[in-house]
């Protein structure tokens, strides 16, 4: 579908905002721009500056002027596509105006085609060895990333794969160990997915961060790293532009958990009562099972020697380097024992 002209979305300070809404409804775009006499931008009217101007009671034949945003985000028009798009993962934005020196609008850019057509070069290590020993009979003959999961049997691991490539990465490494032929049987080299492929084969354990170690001079980006067993909607490359614009030298994803205590929790001081909270709700933050960890990091990985992503974010503490935690809003599973996998199922459209 061919984007709707830039003068289609266009509204002058005085319009109302029926009129307004009409130029966001021609543009699919979700926004308008408003322009003055002499062409240069003023502000934008987005949906939900229209949606706010309702529920506070505003007349939909005042002029547009009285809700748009004044103080718009705006780039130069010689601003790169990779400098726009962390601006707009940072600030939450799904579009900006390119003005150039004269305050003119020249263009706009859309999140959404920024990121489909993003290729990305970093390298991403999936932890694929382990033997799932959790679910039991379930992997006795197949590796835990094979176990289907969507519609048809997908693999978890197909989901995972289809999820990187949306967000533009297919340099991908295997870290595989128990029943690899298996899964270097099913990708191959990955071309049958549009991804580059390759394997380590662990012949023993060396811990997450062992595998690491093996791509050092592979590349001199940020390594992208996960577990085969976690699905989840987070998009991977708000994950990597957030530890790109806060310069961390490694992230981790974690997920908020909750749960209810089943008794009161006493609060004293020595003998005197202080209070009673009645099954409190505690709230923790868990490590979700993916990373992002620059390559200057890998020297902490001792050689020869089983050392998992936690020792390594450990060791990396203690020698000062600065870490950062990214939350995940929406879905996560952590695939490690049967009743997960049934609940993974049900929200991807399995077989339970």
């Amino acid at each position: 579908m061919s984007r709707p002209p830039l003068q289609s979305i266009q509204v002058n300070p005085d319009q109302t905002i029926v009129e307004a809404v009409a130029a966001i409804d021609r543009g699919t775009m979700g926004i308008a721009l408003v322009i003055a006499a002499d062409g240069k931008l003023v502000g934008t009217v987005t949906d939900g500056d229209v949606r706010r101007a309702l529920l506070q009671g505003i007349a939909t034949e005042r002029p547009v002027s009285e809700i748009m945003s004044s103080e718009s985000t705006v780039v130069d028009p010689a601003a790169t596509p990779d400098s726009v798009l962390s601006t707009m993962l940072f600030r939450k934005l799904k579009q900006v105006p390119i003005v150039d020196g004269d305050g003119r609008v020249v263009g706009l850019h859309l999140l959404d085609d920024l990121v489909r057509h993003r290729q990305r070069t970093n390298p991403v290590l999936i932890f694929a060895g382990g033997e799932g020993t959790r679910l039991g009979a379930l992997t006795k003959e197949t590796p835990k990333p094979l176990l289907p999961l969507g519609p048809n049997s997908k693999p978890i691991l197909d989901v995972i794969l289809d999820d990187l490539r949306a967000a533009g990465f297919g340099n991908i490494h295997l870290a595989v160990r128990y029943l690899s032929s298996q899964i270097m049987e099913r990708y191959g080299d990955g071309s049958a997915l549009g991804l580059n492929i390759r394997y380590i084969e662990e012949p023993s354990p060396l811990g997450t961060a062992g595998a690491l170690a093996q791509l050092v001079g592979t590349s001199g980006e940020p390594i992208l790293a996960l577990n085969a067993d976690v699905v989840t909607t987070l998009n991977f490359s708000d994950l990597l532009e957030f530890h790109r614009a806060k310069q961390y030298q490694a992230t981790v994803a974690v997920r908020e958990l909750s749960f209810r205590l089943p008794y009161g929790v006493v609060e004293f001081d020595e003998e005197k009562l202080a209070g009673i909270l009645e099954k409190p709700i505690h709230r923790v933050s868990v490590n979700a099972g993916i990373y992002v960890v620059e390559p200057t990091l890998v020297h902490l990985v001792p050689a020869d020697t089983q050392f998992d992503m936690t020792d390594l974010f450990a060791a990396a503490l203690d020698s000062g380097h600065h870490l950062g935690a990214f939350p995940i809003a929406g879905a996560w599973h952590d695939i490690g024992q049967p009743e997960d996998l049934r609940r993974a199922r049900e929200e991807y459209g399995g077989e339970t």
